[in-house]
């Protein structure tokens, strides 16, 4: 089990919970390795024992300003898919689906099938999705799956 993964400019290094310090394996630490920057590593050394000019060097090191974690998705869809798939997952009564549609359920009425068998369609899972929405544009599953269906047979009779 490792404890830190450290990026060095060379390599990326890991150094276990016993305090071995080894090359990076993704294989092995990928899942349970935790990010450590340059900054929290001299926080935690024991400066007693180390010459100035080590401490120097480190505090003068490129990595230790670490880039500012990446801001949380703030994506209001988790995927975009073929209407063939999106319907599929429409269909599944325990999976809480939306399909975006700009104009909403009103705008999807009008349009004909083939724009609907051509269009990417974005769709979102309510359970797990907290991205910020406009609700006219997200149609429930199952009236989208109405809505298509109307359309499918009303370009039959056509």
């Amino acid at each position: 089990m490792f404890k830190y993964l450290l990026e060095t400019p060379c390599q990326p290094v890991v150094i276990s919970r016993d305090g071995q310090i080894g090359p990076h394996d993704h294989h092995e630490t990928e899942r349970q390795a935790v990010a450590f920057s340059w900054r929290s590593l001299l926080a935690s050394m024991d400066h007693s024992g180390s010459s100035r000019f080590v401490e120097r060097v480190i505090r003068q090191n490129s990595l230790l300003s670490a880039p500012p974690p990446p801001a949380p998705s703030s994506r209001n869809y988790d995927g975009t898919d073929s209407l063939t798939r999106v319907l599929d997952f429409c269909a599944k009564p325990d999976l809480p689906i939306q399909v975006g549609h700009s104009g909403g359920e009103a705008d999807l009425i009008g349009r004909p099938m083939a724009y609907l068998e051509t269009k990417s369609w974005k769709w979102r899972n309510l359970e797990t999705n907290a991205g910020k929405i406009l609700p006219k544009n997200w149609i429930p599953g199952g009236r989208f799956l109405e809505i298509v269906t109307d359309a499918r047979e009303s370009a039959e009779t056509e």
